[in-house]
C-alpha cells in the first residue's frame, strides 16, 4: 500500500505542478462568477492542507510552511479580499513549496504509513487512524482542488483580467 500511495502522490503532484506551470499570471488571481477562489489560491491551499494534515495530525509536528504562507491559503481564507493577490506568496513561491513537498514527502513518510495517530482524525462519518489513511485523504483533497483548477481554467478560457 505504501509504495502505491507514494507513486500516486508523485503522479498527482507532478500534474498539479504542470497545472501551475500552464497558468498565466494574468489568470491566476481571477475569480470567475460561480467560483469562490482563484487558481492561485487553490494551488497554495493544496500545499497548506497537505502539510497541516500530514505534519500536524500525522507526525504531530509544525508544518514547514511559513505562517505568512499558511495565512493566505488555509481553510477559511479569502482571496477576494482587497489586495490579496499583492500580498500573497507568488506563484513561483507556491511552486517551490509544492516541489519541496514532492521531493520531501516520500522520504519523510516512508515506513510510517502504518503508524497509529495519537488521536483519530474524524471527517464526517469517516475516522482515520493511521498516517497512511491521512496520506490517502490528502491525495483525495489534492485531486478535488485539481478539478476546481481545471474548472477555473475552463471558465477563464478566452477571458483576460
Amino acid at each position: 500500500m505504501e509504495k502505491g500511495l507514494i507513486n500516486q502522490f508523485q503522479f498527482l503532484r507532478s500534474g498539479t505542478i504542470r497545472l501551475l506551470e500552464t497558468t498565466s499570471e494574468e489568470k491566476a488571481d481571477v475569480i470567475p462568477e460561480g467560483f469562490s477562489n482563484s487558481i492561485h489560491w487553490n494551488l497554495g491551499h493544496i500545499a497548506v492542507i497537505q502539510e497541516r494534515v500530514l505534519y500536524g495530525l500525522g507526525l504531530r509536528q509544525k508544518p514547514e510552511l511559513s505562517e505568512e504562507f499558511i495565512s493566505h491559503f488555509d481553510m477559511g481564507t479569502d482571496p477576494k479580499k482587497d489586495g490579496w493577490e499583492k500580498t500573497a506568496p507568488s506563484l513561483e513561491e507556491v511552486k517551490k513549496e509544492l516541489t519541496r513537498q514532492l521531493e520531501q514527502f516520500p522520504q519523510t513518510f516512508a515506513g510510517k504509513f502504518d503508524d497509529e495517530l495519537v488521536e483519530p482524525f474524524k471527517l464526517g462519518s469517516v475516522e482515520m487512524k493511521t498516517i497512511g489513511e491521512l496520506f490517502s485523504f490528502s491525495l483525495w483533497h489534492e485531486t478535488l482542488h485539481d478539478g476546481v483548477i481545471k474548472g477555473l481554467n475552463y471558465a477563464l478560457k478566452g477571458q483576460s483580467k
